[in-house]
């Protein structure tokens, strides 16, 4: 039986986001928990994209504290992933920091 690796995503404002997303998405070897986007204007635009429509958004709380998320793509904006990335793994998370 195949361990499915529970992943969430912080962060939808880097050029690779969306492409994360369907990668985990249409992946057998990772289950997406959730996503968060800590800029609300641009959690709200996210959401009505047809990309992120059927996602679960997640604080960031949340997201860092769910101990069944393994790993976390790391894509915001470039200037806000080096402090994602640590946040992420201060929570004990390991991280794809884009």
């Amino acid at each position: 039986m195949k361990n499915i690796i529970n992943a969430g995503i912080l962060g939808t404002g880097h050029a690779h986001a969306i492409g994360k997303l369907r990668t985990i998405q249409s992946s057998s070897e990772y289950k997406l928990v959730g996503v968060c986007e800590p800029n609300d204007d641009l959690r709200k635009k996210r959401q009505n994209e047809e990309s992120f429509k059927r996602v679960n958004f997640m604080s960031k709380k949340d997201l860092l504290s769910d101990e069944s998320i393994r790993i976390i793509a790391i894509e915001g904006e470039v200037k806000e992933n080096l402090d994602y990335g640590i946040d992420a793994v201060e929570a004990g998370k390991h991280i794809h920091l884009d």
